[in-house]
């Protein structure tokens, strides 16, 4: 049991508790000391010289005042001696008692001594509260073993009581008249029902731990709860309870903390609300919403939340309240991904730890960013995945052991070294996490210092200084104490504030140091030193945030590149030609400095200080820079180029004209093509026209003026629309689309298919083909398979055409413009119940369906799997289950060879409903629909009465389900064996690792095993190729106890062949009552030391839908160390014989060996079931002989089939222990019996060998039937 008020407890001892000075019990005290330590042998206080002892504070819970008084006692009572008060009437100030394991009556809880004020007593006695309890400030007590126990107790019997806890019963809080002058302040019990507690006035902390016996329908009262500050909840229950959502509709409480803490401060004006709860809870119908007026929560827990506490995986509260939360703790839950994090704005500390949380950590840019109460997030083990971007700085995150990865930003990254960090960010795959980190002040900064005029309080402002006020000191000291969540700190000066003006700073991690001042004085400037165009500026009251800092050298701003408090450093724009004694400025926010420097400028003319206003002079160097397009020291000269030109027809040639710059003094102008001068028509500053002969392709081009000569390659020519001229081979290739013809160059479309839409392969139709075709389509023809096709429509991109039914890639040929284009398309869609190979034109349906010529897999593919069945004697309407699909074209069912009219039939996709006469026995039907044929047999007739095995014998009665009922002192399926069960030798049933079952009586040992699979078909024969064995596959899965009770164990095992799953299942029955099992209606019962077998098989794949399977099972018979019996006789013939519970099946529901004194009932149901449906099954001996008996049960076509047999061991009446013959070596396998079983897709269960118990009959077999 969890008591929630254990913490009221442990501080009440402590606060009881008075350490003072040593001094020895008062003599008058000491004999009731002894007494009572004697009386209940208190081992803990029977020491030597208790007396001298117990005031000296070194026994727990018990002390004395200054004058040797005891006044706290705590002991533990080993006997069952009854105390009273008269053994504590000695003890004149004792007024702390904690007394374990003792024996107490009610009066000692009504009558205690004046000094007491707080009693804990953990009772071996059990009372109840009858009258009003007298004062105590505290009262405990434990009823041990009184979990059984109701407790009624009025309200009015505990006005006087503050704090009272009541364990051990249910306890009900029955509110009785008036309770104005009720002084309760403190309330933990087990309740039955949760009380109305408005009219409780005083009470402010409740706690409960809620048992089996909860209503939970009493969860409404929490609504009354309205000035209570404490709420605990333990859930000690089988079952998660329903989360109490009257929470969120308690009117207007003054909450403020939510946790498992308890203020024992008995104050009028108590504010604070917690909410605490140990334990799971369910899925809630709907959102929680906790938003009601004027609520604060500050602290909220549910520690653990439970799987199921979510609304389909996710966090099932929508609103927090409306005021601030200190803390809000939802852990060990299960929650798909993280809930919208702007509810937990107004909370200081959330944590979703360990609640399977997985998807990206979101950022908090728009939610927890803009908060000003968020400082703490706990969202560790958990498997988020993405990186931690920059708008978690501010909040101390902790997301240890997740799916994190990518580059921590600074703020965290900078910390490292911090073991506050590394604990908050262990156990992701960051790609910086480095324990060594280092980081300057271009990554932590300080910006300023803060200090409210009036008063010691500072505010520390700067960029990424972390969340953990520890890491910062200073000189003097400053206490930070609170994190405001945008990169600055408060906290207050521990000496005078007004004592100091500049203050250092140091982050001991990562080791970086701060200068700032809390003065507000104007920046001061020491010294300035000049390097070319840079200017460093010592002195003090500076800032190491540059972005406030401005320097003003005469009218030209100085770019600020750094800051600290010591030294700024800023660049002008260089060169300087305003030099001399300039105002030299520096501000810092709102405050600046001037003083006057001699600003050193040095400019150097050029030759031509204009440069020709084609460049600038560099008085730096004294050198024109001249623009691109021009060169020379004075820029003078143009530097001319050819960007490119128009074109001329490439059979003719033409006047071309070269675009470029060319400026306006050219002197000597020639140009040349392929190094042939041209004759120049006209230039200017932009372009040159000039001639040039027939060709194509690129042209070497030179240009030359002013004695610079340009080259370079242009393309003169035009290019042809549709194709492109190589000018290198001098080869034109004409693009993809076109081709060329004579002298029709790159204009005839090269056409082409791309793709085709698809038609039905039954039907055929209007298919449309996708290419380029272009606009000409002269001596246009379409052919498939070299047949041509009417069209219906041409353009560029596509044609309509009109196809046949078929299937597969088919051969397509399209000619136009004497150019032919042929290739394989595939017009046709793939049938909806199975597929085609478009190669081969095979097509594979699935096995419910089947083609006839063109209608590919929509033939349905039928057969049976079951029927339902009707009284031989009247026959009737009997219902055949199977698929049949939605056609029925030219449907015929036969009965017995005679058709039955349409008129008798009803038919859907899985059900055929038939009238048949009268009648018994096996039925052939045939069922023929789409011309397909399905031929089988059923068994659809039900008897009245089930036979018993051998008609009980004569010594027992045989009921209507077929199971005999033996009189005294005879047992076994008939009856027959007289019942030795006192002096049969034990039986012993082992599950072996590799699949088989061995049960050993004696020396005799049965061996049972799974052997084989085989499909079989129509005629009843194997399918070549499909017998696979089974025995040496099998792969032990678990071994459990039964999930339905004690009694028995299972093992699992399992295969796959075929691309079927086989799984066994054996269940060895323990228990001396056996176990009963329903199977397909019957009710039958293995006994202890049997065993069940239960076979599924699923998803086999057939060869045919007549086909069936095949299980072959064995079991063999050994002897260990004698083969002799009863006097050390040969061992005796197996005799084998069979039994029907029908009078008109030629089934095996019974199978008979005995052997050596002891018989091996087999029994076989008569009911299976085939894909949930109970259809009949048909057990036959294939062979027997003294060694193996094979046993085959037939079952029809199925994807889910069950079978249920089962198999016991009597000891005849007869029998002789084989302790009385001498021992011999071990004889080879005697007696194997297998069992044969026919399964598709199904499920075998086999129940074996119970020994001595009397097993309920099945009930009558059903007749076979084939296919589903």
């Amino acid at each position: 049991m969890k008591y929630y008020n254990l913490p009221i407890l442990i501080i009440l001892l402590i606060s009881f508790i008075s350490f003072v000075k040593s001094v020895n019990l008062v003599s008058e005290e000491v004999p009731y000391l002894y007494s009572i330590i004697q009386k209940v042998n208190a081992t803990e206080l029977n020491i030597p010289n208790i007396e001298t002892i117990i005031c000296g504070g070194s026994i727990f819970g018990s002390s004395c005042d200054s004058n040797g008084n005891l006044v706290s006692l705590t002991f533990s009572s080993k006997t069952d001696e009854v105390l009273s008060w008269s053994d504590f009437n000695g003890f004149t100030k004792l007024y702390y008692l904690f007394m374990s394991g003792v024996s107490v009556d009610q009066n000692f809880v009504y009558f205690p001594i004046p000094s007491i004020t707080y009693l804990s007593i953990h009772n071996k006695q059990y009372f109840e509260f009858d009258k009003v309890l007298p004062k105590y400030d505290s009262f405990y007590i434990n009823f041990q073993g009184a979990a059984n126990n109701h407790m009624n107790i009025k309200a009015s019997y505990l006005k006087y009581v503050t704090n009272l806890s009541v364990f051990g019963p249910t306890v009900d809080i029955e509110i009785d008249g008036d309770q104005s002058d009720n002084k309760l302040y403190s309330l933990f019990f087990n309740p039955k029902n949760i009380p109305d507690i408005s009219s409780l006035s005083y009470l402010r902390t409740i706690s409960f731990n809620l048992l089996n016996s909860f209503n939970q329908s009493s969860f409404a009262n929490i609504v009354t709860f309205s000035q209570v500050g404490f709420i605990g909840m333990g859930l000690l229950t089988s079952n998660p309870l329903n989360f109490p959502t009257e929470l969120s509709n308690i009117i207007n409480p003054m909450w403020k903390n939510i946790n498992n803490n308890n203020n024992n401060n008995n104050n009028n004006n108590f504010n604070i609300f917690r909410f605490f709860t140990q334990g799971n809870w369910n899925s809630p119908s709907v959102y929680i919403d906790l938003s009601n007026n004027n609520q604060t929560l500050v602290s909220f827990s549910l520690k653990n939340a439970g799987k199921k506490f979510n609304i389909n995986g996710n966090f099932p509260f929508s609103k927090l309240p409306t005021g601030t939360c200190s803390s809000f703790l939802v852990e060990n839950g299960n929650f798909s991904t993280l809930p919208d994090l702007s509810i937990f704005q107004r909370t200081q500390l959330f944590s979703l730890s360990k609640s399977e949380i997985g998807g990206d950590l979101p950022s908090v840019k728009d939610t927890l960013q803009k908060s000003t109460f968020t400082e703490t997030v706990i969202l560790s083990d958990n498997k988020l995945t993405g990186s931690i971007d920059e708008s978690w700085c501010s909040i101390g995150l902790d997301v240890s052991n997740n799916l994190l990865s990518g580059s921590l930003p600074d703020c965290y990254y900078c910390y490292l070294k911090d073991p506050k960090y590394q604990i908050r960010l262990v156990g992701n795959n960051f790609s910086n996490y480095n324990l060594t980190s280092t980081c300057n002040q271009e990554q932590i900064n300080v910006y300023k210092l803060l200090k409210l005029s009036s008063s010691s309080r500072v505010t520390l402002i700067g960029k990424n200084i972390g969340t953990n006020l520890d890491n910062i000191v200073t000189y003097p000291e400053i206490k930070f104490s609170t994190n405001n969540l945008n990169d600055s700190f408060s906290g207050y000066f521990s000496v005078g504030s007004n004592e100091y003006d500049i203050i250092k700073i140091r982050f001991l991690v990562p080791g970086i140091n701060f200068t700032v001042s809390v003065a507000g004085k104007p920046p001061q400037i020491d010294t300035i030193r000049q390097g070319n165009a840079t200017f460093e500026i010592s002195g003090q009251y500076y800032s190491y945030d540059k972005s406030v800092v401005k320097v003003m050298i005469g009218n030209n701003d100085c770019i600020v590149k750094s800051a600290t408090f010591y030294q700024i450093v800023c660049d002008i724009n260089y060169p300087i030609a305003d030099d001399g004694n300039k105002p030299f400025t520096v501000m810092v926010e709102d405050k600046s400095t001037t003083t006057y420097f001699n600003l050193i400028g040095t400019p150097i003319p050029c030759n031509n200080p204009t440069c020709n206003s084609n460049g600038i002079c560099n008085d730096h160097t004294g050198v024109c820079e001249c623009f691109k397009e021009w060169t020379n020291e004075d820029c003078l000269i143009p530097v001319h180029n050819v960007t490119n030109s128009t074109k001329v027809p490439m059979e003719t040639g033409g006047v071309v004209i070269l675009y470029g710059w060319f400026g306006d003094i050219n002197r000597d102008v020639s140009v040349s093509f392929n190094g042939v001068s041209s004759i120049i028509y006209s230039f200017n500053s932009t372009s040159i026209s000039a001639t040039i002969g027939k060709g194509f392709g690129f042209v070497s081009t030179t240009v030359t003026q002013n004695g610079i000569t340009w080259s370079g390659l242009i393309n003169p020519y035009l290019q042809s629309e549709n194709g492109n001229c190589n000018e290198t081979t001098k080869q034109c290739t004409c693009g993809s689309k076109w081709t060329s013809v004579g002298n029709e160059n790159c204009t005839i479309p090269n056409h082409y298919a791309s793709s085709s839409s698809k038609v039905p392969s039954n039907t055929g139709g209007n298919i449309t083909i996708s290419g380029w075709f272009g606009d000409v389509h002269n001596y246009f023809r379409f052919s498939i398979d070299n047949e041509s096709m009417p069209i219906i429509s041409i353009d560029s991109e596509t044609i309509t055409v009109s196809i046949p039914p078929g299937f597969g890639l088919m051969n397509i040929e399209i000619i136009q413009n004497n150019i032919t284009w042929s290739g394989l398309i595939s017009p046709y869609l793939q049938p909806e119940n199975g597929h085609c190979n478009e190669t081969t034109k095979q097509c594979t349906c699935n096995s419910k369906w089947t083609s006839v010529d063109y209608e590919i897999c929509t033939i349905p593919y039928h057969y049976v799997s079951s029927s339902s069945k009707v009284p031989s004697t009247t026959g009737g309407n009997i219902s055949i289950s199977g698929f049949f699909g939605s056609v029925h074209k030219y449907f015929q069912f036969s009965f017995d060879n005679e058709i039955i009219t349409i008129e008798m039939i009803g038919i859907d996709s899985e059900t055929i409903t038939v009238s048949i006469p009268p009648g018994f026995g096996l039925k052939n039907i045939e069922i023929i629909q789409n011309n397909i044929t399905w031929s089988g047999s059923i068994y659809p007739y039900s008897e009245s009465t089930i036979k018993c095995l051998n008609n009980c014998s004569g010594n027992g009665n045989c009921n209507s389900n077929g199971e005999c009922k033996c009189n005294s002192g005879f047992i076994g399926l008939d009856c027959l064996t007289n019942d030795v069960s006192e002096s049969k030798p034990p039986t012993e049933t082992k599950v072996n690792p590799d699949g088989t079952t061995t049960i050993i009586n004696e020396d005799t040992v049965y061996l049972i095993y799974i052997e084989s699979i085989a499909e079989i078909d129509f005629n009843n024969n194997q399918v070549p190729n499909s017998l696979i064995n089974l025995k040496s596959g099998w792969k032990i899965a678990n071994t459990t106890n039964s999930p339905t009770g004690p009694g028995s164990s299972i093992s699992t095992f399992s295969q796959t062949v075929n691309n079927a799953t086989i799984i066994m299942t054996i269940e060895n029955i323990e228990s001396n009552n056996g176990k009963e099992f329903t199977f397909a209606g019957n009710q039958f019962t293995v006994s202890k030391d049997g065993f069940k077998l239960s076979l599924s098989v699923s998803n086999w794949i057939y060869k045919s839908n007549l086909n069936t399977l095949q299980i072959q099972m064995s079991s063999d018979i050994s002897t260990t160390e004698r083969d002799k019996i009863n006097n050390c006789i040969n061992i005796e013939h197996t005799n084998v014989e069979t039994s029907s519970n029908s009078n008109n099946l030629q089934n095996v529901n019974y199978l008979k060996i005995s052997k050596n004194g002891k018989t091996l009932y087999g029994r076989f149901q008569d009911k299976m079931l085939s894909d949930g449906r109970s259809t009949t099954t048909i057990t036959k001996i294939i062979s027997k002989d003294d060694k193996k008996v094979l046993i085959s049960l037939d079952m029809p076509h199925c994807n889910q089939c069950l079978l249920d047999p089962d198999f016991s061991v009597i000891i005849n009446s007869d029998f002789k222990s084989s302790d009385s013959c001498g021992k011999e070596n071990k004889k080879s396998w005697l007696i194997p019996v297998a069992v044969t079983v026919p399964v598709v897709g199904c499920a075998l269960i086999i129940a074996a060998f119970m020994l001595g118990k009397k097993i309920r009959s099945n009930k009558k077999l059903l007749n076979k039937i084939r296919g589903k």
